[in-house]
């Protein structure tokens, strides 16, 4: 429904330029005398109508769908280590991505590190900058996708 009135709007646009230019090429539609007033009240009204009801019957809520990204939720158990090594033994858990609108995001409260922090491999790294830049902005997926590309540029750096 909201393409017909998207094309009833573009065409009353095009005709209210066309019959400010040359209002008799109205004449044989318009009954009476053709003025510009009489073109201009006619299209211009017709065309903020259609506007407005193009605007009414577009559906929001299947474009918020398709703009908001999965966002992968990781959290970080960590458990002690019965060997020599006294570095924790770190481990990911990916979760799926809930499929409600409001997402929640659970993370677990940071535990005291020993001296030496564990090395990360570089696909553990990239889920935590997105992680980060998630938890950030939220579901602005090109601010997400800005800060993610900028802490991965200054990953690869170090």
């Amino acid at each position: 429904m909201n393409n017909l009135f998207l094309l009833l709007f573009l065409a009353s646009f095009i005709c209210l330029i066309v019959g400010l230019i040359k209002p008799t090429a109205f004449s044989r539609f318009i009954k009476g005398e053709i003025t510009r007033k009489k073109i201009a009240t006619i299209f211009g009204i017709s065309a903020v109508a259609f506007f407005i009801l193009f605007g009414v019957t577009t559906d929001t809520s299947k474009n918020n769908q398709e703009a908001q990204q999965p966002v992968v939720e990781s959290t970080q158990v960590v458990t002690e280590n019965k060997n020599d090594n006294p570095a924790p033994v770190v481990e990911k858990t990916k979760t799926a991505p809930t499929p409600t609108k409001t997402e929640t995001k659970t993370t677990s409260a940071p535990t005291p590190m020993p001296t030496s922090a564990p090395q990360t491999d570089r696909a553990s790294m990239l889920v935590i900058l997105k992680a980060n830049a998630s938890s950030k902005w939220g579901t602005d997926y090109q601010m997400v996708k800005y800060e993610y590309n900028n802490q991965v540029q200054a990953y690869k750096g170090l």
